[in-house]
């Protein structure tokens, strides 16, 4: 059976699969105010992914796996038109190529690598405990606002810690609830090869 709709898209996928699929939509161009869309090095796209590891790690998103994190409503906007249609139907295009067992482009076979190294627990934050970001050439929202501290910005993304109201994370009497218990191991339900992961540092080019 072709997975045709969405929802039977994304159910077709594997957790590593749909992380690979984020990061790639997510980070692969910015836009240049003198430019227009520019293409991103992989290592913009690894930014999309310590941001769900982090979230992943972080007590109020401990119920959800990374699949769900990546797929929760108004997170990651590559899922919906409304983030942009150009951007949705080429994630839905490269999603349904994955499924079907096609070989993934160069910069994706990358993301699945990087899932790879996320499922074995390889992943080093770099981002200082970022659990959110936003375009650069957007306004900051609500969320941006102190407590929220900025931490690093890089190839169109400006990604934030210390946000105290995180939309789909855990209301504050589950937390507190969650709170009690130690973190549990980060859960992406996916089989791994070993992989290394793959990091440039922001000022090299992949």
């Amino acid at each position: 059976m072709i997975a045709t709709s969405q929802r039977e898209i994304t159910d077709a996928l594997s957790p590593a699969q749909t992380l690979a699929l984020t990061m790639w939509a997510e980070g692969r161009a910015r836009l240049d105010p003198s430019r227009g869309w520019v293409a991103n090095p992989v290592a913009a796209m690894a930014d999309i992914a310590n941001v769900v590891v982090n979230r992943a790690r972080d007590v109020r998103w401990r119920r959800l796996t990374v699949k769900e994190i990546c797929l929760q409503p108004a997170q990651f906007s590559c899922w919906r038109p409304i983030g942009g249609v150009g951007n949705y139907e080429a994630l839905m295009q490269e999603a349904r190529r994955l499924i079907a067992g096609e070989d993934p482009p160069p910069a994706l076979r990358a993301c699945l690598e990087i899932a790879a190294a996320c499922a074995a627990g390889t992943f080093v934050d770099r981002l200082n405990g970022a659990t959110h970001y936003y375009a650069t050439w957007s306004p900051a929202p609500r969320w941006a606002a102190p407590p929220a501290r900025a931490v690093a910005e890089r190839w169109g993304h400006r990604f934030c810690a210390g946000v105290r109201r995180a939309r789909g994370a855990l209301p504050n009497r589950e937390l507190r609830e969650e709170m009690r218990h130690e973190l549990v191991p980060l859960r992406l339900e996916a089989h791994t090869h070993g992989t290394a992961v793959f990091l440039v540092d922001p000022g090299e080019s992949v």
